[in-house]
């Protein structure tokens, strides 16, 4: 893996596997809407929700145009505080802070870098928590 960030906490990875470049991280810092993410991007295939004591985490998968992209809650720039909604719901308000670029026809190496997972599992794990996306509303429908 290799990083590029700036002073204002923009940056992003870069996975290189057999010399070539296979998956771009860039992290945003606000600015960018779930809503106009769908819309620049594509509705999502399939979505995974993680949660771990107070943080949440939500990524969006569109795997045949080769794009992922993310949320967090401590990455809702917008808010002072993230609004307590952002818990139970997915609004297309929230921010996206991590896009994801790979190649798609392999996404091998996306499951292997542990970004859609937020690091948190390893690639069959990610895999058998990805749900179809079926819209806006409560994330309980995708645990």
């Amino acid at each position: 893996m290799f990083s590029l960030a700036n002073d204002n906490k923009q940056g992003g990875s870069l996975y290189i596997q057999d010399g070539k470049v296979t998956v771009m991280q860039f992290d945003l810092n606000g600015g960018l809407s779930l809503q106009h993410a769908m819309e620049i991007f594509g509705d999502a295939e399939s979505v995974l929700v993680y949660r771990g004591g107070e943080y949440i985490g939500i990524s969006f998968f569109v795997p045949q145009k080769g794009i992922a992209y993310s949320y967090t809650s401590w990455g809702q720039k917008r808010w002072p505080e993230p609004p307590d909604w952002l818990f139970h719901e997915i609004k297309p308000e929230a921010e996206v802070n991590v896009v994801v670029f790979f190649v798609p026809s392999q996404t091998g190496p996306i499951l292997d870098s542990g970004i859609l997972s937020f690091g948190e599992f390893d690639p069959d794990t990610t895999v058998k928590r990805l749900y179809p996306w079926n819209g806006y509303g409560s994330v309980d429908k995708y645990r």
